[in-house]
């Protein structure tokens, strides 16, 4: 900067800040998708193989001998015979004795390996949501921050903080508070083709829960099921 500029002025520090914050906040939300539909991918790939490999595992199962009753009237009695001796040579030719363990147990090893990694994996998909969370909410509170103090004409964050306050009209009452509409953003009131006047507001369903609980929830759900279907295989017997 060079010294006959003059220094810039505190309303346009902060709006420039205020613009970065914005820049943060809109990358933050680009990357906030991606991530989760990273991690759904995976473990819908990873459990779906699991899954098919159990299947195929229990389709190559041999199918059970039947054991039949014999009764002694309709079978002769054989005359006894006594054993020919063994030699060494049919003992070396003898073939080896395959295992017979099909279904989990067959790999389990490595389904239990691949249940827990996948377990890991919801972990870190639940860490990774909590901490876009925590970086949505300083971003909005630091953007809020500069509107309430530095920056009055810009309502930006304030109003749309509206969308997720939860209404406390007295005719929405009779709903529980998990189900009541948000409050509208009557700054925003504008008229519809009837004439009538609607603002924005956040249905009851859009309120119930936020989206990144939402997300935790469906990762949650993922390390249920890991969960079962490796103590599945860990037991099977």
């Amino acid at each position: 900067m060079s010294s006959d500029e003059p220094p810039p002025s505190g309303t346009d520090y902060h709006f420039e800040a205020y613009k970065l914050l914005a820049d943060m906040y809109n990358c933050e939300e680009n990357a906030f998708w991606p991530r989760n539909q990273t991690f759904l991918s995976l473990n819908s790939g990873l459990f779906a193989i699991l899954v098919g490999i159990l299947a195929f595992q229990g389709s190559q199962a041999p199918p059970p001998t039947s054991t039949e009753q014999t009764t002694t009237q309709s079978a002769p009695e054989r005359q006894a015979v006594p054993p020919s001796p063994i030699t060494i040579q049919q003992i070396v030719n003898q073939p080896v004795a395959r295992s017979t363990q099909t279904g989990p147990r067959a790999l389990k090893l490595p389904l239990v390996s691949v249940s827990l990694m996948s377990i890991f994996l919801c972990c870190l998909w639940i860490i990774v949501i909590k901490r876009a969370e925590g970086t949505n909410d300083h971003l909005a509170n630091h953007m809020k921050y500069l509107e309430e103090k530095h920056l009055a004409d810009v309502t930006n964050m304030r109003m749309y903080d509206n969308l997720l306050t939860t209404e406390s009209d007295r005719s929405r009452r009779r709903w529980p508070r998990f189900l009541r509409d948000t409050m509208s953003v009557d700054e925003l009131t504008t008229r519809n083709e009837s004439g009538s006047a609607e603002a924005p507001r956040l249905p009851r369903l859009g309120s119930i829960v936020r989206v990144y609980d939402a997300w935790a929830g469906v990762a949650a759900l993922f390390m249920a099921l890991w969960a079962i279907l490796g103590g599945w295989i860990l037991f099977a017997s």
